[in-house]
């Protein structure tokens, strides 16, 4: 699997920074919060705040992480990879040499349960092959490969229903 740690880092510092813009209320401007995140990343970053939609964007040569309602599908997300129903809410995509790695975050009023059988079934139709699966109480998880990427779903259900993550990996060659 590919290390995510430099990329981790810089979404670590973003919900960090969501968490102090939604503490501040009035007192703390989408510039200030901006400015503060990017002199911590030494400019490293381009971080975009909107603090009324609650709309999350950080930018750095090594990938991207977006949150809230401007949350998209990339661009470039590969179009051969079927995605779980659902309300997109996060997006990150880490630049690699040999590659781009996704991760997409999902809520849905649908039980993990409900989610996962259908996103399953869906990927295994596309020929996507599976190597491991854990289902239990407390969070369904299930990984699949495919010709050139890899794709990990894991979730859980937070009462509302469910909350989950896709991860599409490339498959090193």
């Amino acid at each position: 699997m590919r290390n995510l740690v430099g990329l981790s880092r810089w979404t670590m510092a973003a919900c960090g920074a969501m968490v102090l813009a939604g503490c501040g209320g009035e007192s703390i401007t989408e510039g200030l919060v901006e400015q503060q995140l990017e002199a911590a990343a030494d400019g490293e970053v381009d971080a975009d705040i909107d603090l009324e939609t609650g709309e999350f964007r950080i930018e750095t040569e090594d990938g991207s992480f977006v949150s809230g309602s401007g949350a998209e599908l990339p661009a470039d997300f590969p179009a051969d990879v079927p995605l779980p129903v659902g309300s997109l809410v996060a997006t990150f995509v880490d630049e690699q040499a040999d590659g781009q790695t996704f991760g997409l975050t999902f809520q849905s009023d649908q039980p993990i349960a409900a989610v996962y059988d259908t996103w399953k079934t869906v990927v295994e139709t596309a020929g996507y092959e599976q190597i491991f699966e854990s289902i239990d109480d407390a969070a369904t998880s299930g990984q699949f490969e495919g010709e050139a990427w890899r794709l990990l779903l894991t979730g859980g259900d937070d009462g509302d229903g469910a909350f989950f993550q896709l991860s599409v990996v490339p498959i090193d060659e």
